[in-house]
């Protein structure tokens, strides 16, 4: 099973609780990074690691519908590694 990228986009204890379940649930086989802390990453550090399966955008009581400048740096680095990822070779 590859793993499954959380990414934090709330610094407060409620979101913590959140990831902290999620990794439990699956079974610490996840990477979260804190969106307020240096987001987004390195592309290639992304695509080096391997076999992810999946993104989380978790913790935000925003939608994906809202015209947010870190919401559409999200989305626009999720897209880019999801065709990053598509053109790697398994």
């Amino acid at each position: 099973m590859g793993k499954i990228v959380i990414i934090r986009n709330d610094n407060g204890c409620v979101g913590q609780y959140i990831s902290s379940r999620l990794a439990h649930l699956l079974k610490n086989n996840c990477m979260i990074i804190n969106a307020w802390e240096g987001f987004p990453p390195d592309i290639e550090t992304w695509v080096s690691l391997g076999d992810f399966k999946g993104v989380i955008l978790s913790e935000s009581l925003a939608s994906v519908n809202d015209s947010f400048a870190w919401i559409e740096e999200e989305l626009k680095f999720i897209g880019i590694i999801i065709k990053l990822r598509a053109a790697t070779p398994p």
